[in-house]
């Protein structure tokens, strides 16, 4: 392969002997072959994919990062929604439960005493609550006082459990539903505390307000949310 020098020494030559730049430029190649030029096209050209293979891998990158967080976003946001629904359903029966205008219990009151005990003994009951039931001269009104208080708990601690998930999924849910899951949760709590009074006060009227609450603001409330759920999840299918 000749060097610079020696292509450089060839032109001034032809320069000299009157050659113009067709001239130069025919003898060039002539002199260099087709060969030269050709391989010194094939690197411009190698060069230039290269460059292009850098961009386009590094555009894929970026797409393939996009597209996977996006995935990641949503897949949080559906197991948050989930579980927020989830809980809700349970806390909503919990608190049904306790709050209903009919509640049913065994009168125990009318049993001889060995099927009373043998009844409470089938309970889920300390024997503490079982010892008071049966010394009682009233024992039907204190079981129903300890199942109701039972109630109180269940439908409290699911409440609670509900409104943990709603606020540690808050990030993950779109602003709105977190809004209206909040107030479902406020209107629970809010319930619970009616029933709690009517309850320990015997105010009647209390508790049938909470009943009340129950059916007329808190169930059309998760009726409301349902197709708003149902419809986010399976836009995404």
């Amino acid at each position: 392969m000749l060097s610079g020098l020696d292509v450089s020494e060839i032109v001034l030559g032809l320069i000299t002997a009157g050659g113009g730049g067709a001239v130069v430029a025919f003898a060039l190649f002539r002199f260099l072959g087709q060969t030269w030029l050709e391989n010194i096209f094939s690197r411009k050209i190698e060069v230039f994919r290269h460059d292009n293979a850098k961009e386009l891998a590094g555009l894929q990158a970026r797409i393939d990062g996009s597209l996977s967080a996006t995935v990641r976003s949503q897949e949080k946001e559906f197991a948050a929604l989930s579980e927020c629904w989830r809980l809700l359903n349970i806390a909503q029966g919990e608190l049904q439960d306790y709050v209903s205008a009919i509640q049913q219990y065994q009168d125990i009151g009318k049993m001889p005493e060995d099927m009373r005990r043998e009844f409470l003994d089938s309970l889920d009951l300390l024997k503490s609550q079982k010892r008071i039931i049966l010394e009682s001269a009233k024992p039907s009104e204190e079981y129903f006082a300890i199942q109701d208080r039972a109630k109180s708990n269940k439908a409290w601690s699911a409440v609670q459990e509900f409104g943990n998930a709603v606020f540690l999924n808050d990030i993950f849910v779109e602003e709105e539903l977190s809004e209206e899951f909040k107030r479902i949760l406020q209107l629970m709590r809010n319930t619970l505390v009616e029933k709690d009074v009517g309850r320990e006060s015997g105010d009647h009227k209390i508790s049938i307000k909470a009943s009340r609450a129950a059916a007329n603001e808190i169930k059309p409330a998760i009726e409301a949310i349902a197709p708003k759920l149902r419809k986010k999840f399976f836009e995404r299918v």
